[in-house]
């Protein structure tokens, strides 16, 4: 006999949230592979969570003159 926690919706509803998580786990890290990648080739660092505008820009201008 089969409780509420064990209906076939239960289960597929807690796997699903599993898999969104999992996949919030590695695109965070995916983003912060990708933006330390840029830093190291630009050597610009982040004064604090957010970026200057200036800094982006001249990460652009990087980006652009190399292809």
């Amino acid at each position: 006999m089969r409780n509420q926690t064990t209906s076939l919706s239960g289960r597929v509803r807690a796997i699903r949230n599993r898999s969104i998580d999992r996949a919030r786990v590695i695109w965070s890290e995916l983003d912060y592979a990708q933006q330390r990648m840029f830093e190291i080739q630009t050597g610009l660092r982040p004064h604090g969570p957010r970026h200057e505008i200036a800094d982006l820009e001249r990460l652009y201008a990087y980006r652009s003159r190399r292809g």
